[in-house]
């Protein structure tokens, strides 16, 4: 994240930690151009590394990913208070 990106940062972050098996590689705060060049709060999410054979390997079930992807969207949710 990025300046007033840290709430929605810490949201994402807490909600795919209790929703997947993935580690706790904790919330960062980080210079980069498209987070700071927004109008709006912006994070970046890093789920793994595709060199990692335990990391690959859960990128390619397509019922990891998806857990994944719905922990994302529920952290965003609970961003914005839904």
């Amino acid at each position: 994240y990025y300046s007033t990106g840290q709430r929605l940062a810490q949201s994402i972050h807490n909600r795919v930690l209790r929703s997947t098996d993935l580690g706790d590689r904790g919330v960062r705060q980080a210079r980069f151009y498209v987070l700071r060049h927004t109008a709006m709060p912006a994070v970046l999410v890093e789920t793994g590394f595709l060199t990692g054979a335990t990391d690959a390997a859960r990128f390619r079930n397509p019922a990891a990913v998806n857990q994944i992807a719905d922990a994302i969207a529920q952290g965003v949710l609970d961003y914005l208070g839904r």
